[in-house]
């Protein structure tokens, strides 16, 4: 084990008590101890942009925490309100709506802000790292990649899902992820099957457009010679209808 994550999503009280998950930054100072940061020298903060009761007060004042705590890596992600299959999500929704489009943008900046104004850098769409950490390391060398899990130092091909819900990669070619639902979770390994419920095999354009994807999402620009070199394609032709569609961003200046 060469990291450790921690689901801190945010440090204000009125947030966690929405969410039923208290835990105060005391909490996390006392556990990472210097033996602990020796012993793991990268660890990673996840924090949820959009969570009920989240004001902009409050997260800057969470940020300013998470900063002191210093964790060597850090994942701002948008928090995904999906109640048609986490039900226990409505109950987020009983003291007050959850923060709109516009002020989760205003969120995100706002942490964006801060943790660059701390000396971290941006190594993917929501990840930061400290310099030296290996991602940040891995970012300046082109070989850093952003996936669901958020930024990794290489192009990890297996992904072992334990728990409800839990995704897992197979080969970097088979997706699967397991049962939602507790009960099923349980009866397929009182079994002694594996709880999944769903998956798929990518096909070769699967391949290439997830790579793109990832590319987008890690570094912000596509090289065409990296894709025509490693896949064989002439990119401008294989992207014909993409590129045609992106002409009127362009012309108003949004790429």
């Amino acid at each position: 084990v060469n990291r450790i994550s921690f689901g801190v999503q945010d440090f204000d009280i009125k947030v966690q008590e929405r969410i039923n998950r208290i835990q105060p930054p005391e909490l996390l100072k006392n556990l990472l101890t210097p033996e602990i940061r020796k012993n793991f020298p990268a660890f990673n903060f996840d924090l949820l942009i959009g969570l009920p009761g989240q004001t902009q007060e409050g997260l800057e004042k969470t940020m300013d925490q998470v900063i002191e705590i210093k964790p060597t890596q850090l994942q701002t992600m948008m928090m995904h309100y999906k109640p048609n299959t986490r039900k226990y999500m409505i109950k987020m929704l009983k003291d007050g709506p959850l923060p709109d489009f516009y002020d989760r943008k205003v969120l995100y900046a706002i942490a964006e802000k801060k943790l660059l104004d701390a000396g971290y850098k941006k190594t993917g769409y929501e990840s930061y790292a400290l310099p030296g950490d290996p991602i940040e390391e891995s970012h300046r060398k082109g070989k850093t990649l952003y996936g669901p899990l958020g930024a990794q130092k290489g192009e990890a091909t297996n992904f072992i899902a334990v728990g409800s819900s839990a995704h897992g990669v197979l080969n970097d070619e088979f997706y699967f992820q397991n049962f939602y639902e507790q009960p099923l979770y349980r009866k397929a390994l009182d079994e002694n099957k594996f709880p999944i419920y769903r998956g798929m095999r990518l096909s070769e354009d699967d391949v290439i457009r997830r790579e793109v994807i990832r590319h987008i999402r890690t570094f912000f620009n596509i090289e065409f010679s990296f894709f025509e070199k490693k896949y064989e394609i002439p990119f401008k032709d294989y992207f014909k209808k993409e590129l045609k569609n992106l002409i009127s961003f362009e012309k108003d200046e949004l790429i």
